[in-house]
């Protein structure tokens, strides 16, 4: 609460307060019923190393991709966090984020979604995300494997630039092994 943050760290208090107007322009309606620097939406799963990154707004065309560190010149290997519109889904590892993004990114969950949204602005919101039936990964189940394996080479393939179309027809003969 805010007259603990004063007594036990008063400089961090004062840091915060200077910025309090930009703090309280923010658009939450929760922030009125909170003290002005609250956070919202920030957990565990926010610092967890493997994500599953995509747009939660504007388009029902898919584009999940696997992310966990960025190289950065100055401060060495960061953390990526989402902000804003960018949602992630933590993951355990970096093999469930990829099948966790195969399974997404799949013929199959494009046809689910848009047999279910109608002009929606958040297309991916959460609540259509808890409909997409993504099994429990399973590092012991070949399929599991096999979508995961996928993922990540189409990964390598179109961060190198390469052609993957053919790539993404075993992706989906993968997942609809499994989802059908």
């Amino acid at each position: 609460n805010e007259s603990e943050l004063i007594e036990n760290n008063p400089l961090l208090y004062n840091y915060l307060n200077e910025h309090r107007d930009h703090l309280l322009g923010r658009k939450s309606m929760h922030i009125r019923k909170e003290p002005f620097y609250s956070t919202f939406g920030v957990g565990e799963y926010t610092f967890s190393i493997h994500k599953v990154f995509f747009n939660a707004m504007g388009s029902t065309k898919q584009s999940f991709s696997v992310g966990s560190t960025q190289e950065n010149e100055f401060l060495g290997d960061k953390l990526l966090i989402p902000h804003n519109n960018i949602n992630c889904i933590s993951t355990d590892s970096l093999e469930e984020a990829h099948f966790v993004c195969g399974i997404l990114n799949s013929q199959w969950v494009a046809d689910f979604v848009s047999s279910r949204i109608g002009k929606s602005k958040y297309p991916w919101s959460t609540k259509m995300m808890s409909r997409i039936p993504v099994p429990k990964f399973d590092d012991s189940d070949v399929n599991h494997q096999e979508i995961s394996k996928a993922s990540l080479v189409i990964h390598e393939l179109a961060k190198n630039g390469q052609e993957y179309s053919d790539n993404e027809v075993e992706l989906n003969s993968l997942v609809s092994k499994i989802l059908d």
